[in-house]
């Protein structure tokens, strides 16, 4: 198993960015971070810094805030929280930074709209 995944981190040490894996094999680029490849099911695989940036695939509205899927530059879709709660600016397409959220209980997965 590679040693990166034992880890079961989603961020960099920092925190500032997202962590994914590549298969060795294929060449698919994954999140999250896995053991082994969901395309192939090869076994090698690097550990990999995510963009930080990225557009808007898909979203749906809570009460306190907006969750989606976001495109990122590098092509991986990664679901998460979408701020501001905007309804009138948040749409398909819009541009986003990654910009996680420090909780009690950890970090969230948390996107800001571009300006």
């Amino acid at each position: 198993m590679p040693e990166f995944f034992e880890r079961k981190q989603l961020f960099t040490d920092d925190g500032g960015q997202l962590l994914g894996s590549q298969c060795k094999q294929c060449g698919v680029r994954q999140f999250p971070p896995t053991a082994i490849c969901r395309y192939c099911g090869h076994d090698e695989l690097d550990e990999i810094v995510l963009a930080k940036t990225g557009k808007v695939k898909a979203f749906s509205f809570d009460r306190q805030f907006a969750i989606g899927d976001v495109e990122l530059l590098d092509g991986i879709t990664v679901f998460g929280r979408i701020e501001p709660l905007d309804p009138e600016r948040l749409a398909v397409g819009v541009p986003v930074t990654l910009t996680p959220l420090e909780t009690e209980d950890g970090r969230i997965i948390r996107f800001v709209m571009d300006d």
